[in-house]
């Protein structure tokens, strides 16, 4: 009798036991997958496939139509380009997704170069238009009423492009 007793005392305590380490297994998988969560960059949680929209200063939002690697254009069409670091971004949870590029904003601001197109480019220090001629690593020049601008590309915060030559 004694010795039923210690073996359901001891299945009791073994049951216990495997709870205990199964709850703490969970417990530690759901760590992990936040823990990652939380390493997503900006890029990669707009890249997860939800509708997305750029927020504008005055409280307006633009559809997010396409996310670079360190870029987006919204609008339609998709004329405004910010740089990711500069981006406030609504994501939605019903609508078309953006398309995903595997291109740089020194990619594209070279072949707008290249097809001489006219752009406003707002930075820190005021808005500017007219031709970008030139987009380098670390600036872009802008032919703006008969002058160049050289522009930093660290001072850039967006680039609406207006029309190609």
């Amino acid at each position: 009798m004694a010795d039923a007793h210690i073996d359901s005392w001891l299945s009791s305590l073994n049951a216990t036991f495997e709870a205990a380490v199964e709850r703490e297994e969970e417990q530690a998988a759901g760590d992990l997958a936040f823990s990652l969560l939380q390493d997503l960059g900006q890029v990669e949680t707009l890249r997860r496939g939800k509708a997305a929209a750029l927020r504008l200063a005055g409280g307006a939002s633009l559809p997010i139509a396409r996310v670079g690697r360190d870029y987006l254009a919204a609008g339609r069409p998709p004329n405004l380009i910010v740089p990711i670091s500069f981006a406030v971004i609504l994501v939605g949870s019903s609508g078309p997704a953006p398309e995903i590029a595997d291109d740089s904003l020194l990619l594209l601001l070279r072949r707008a170069a290249r097809l001489g197109t006219y752009a406003q480019i707002s930075t820190i220090e005021g808005e500017w238009q007219g031709r970008i001629v030139k987009a380098g690593a670390d600036h872009l020049i802008v032919n703006a009423s008969g002058q160049s601008l050289v522009i930093g590309n660290g001072a850039v915060r967006t680039i609406t492009l207006l029309r190609a030559c």
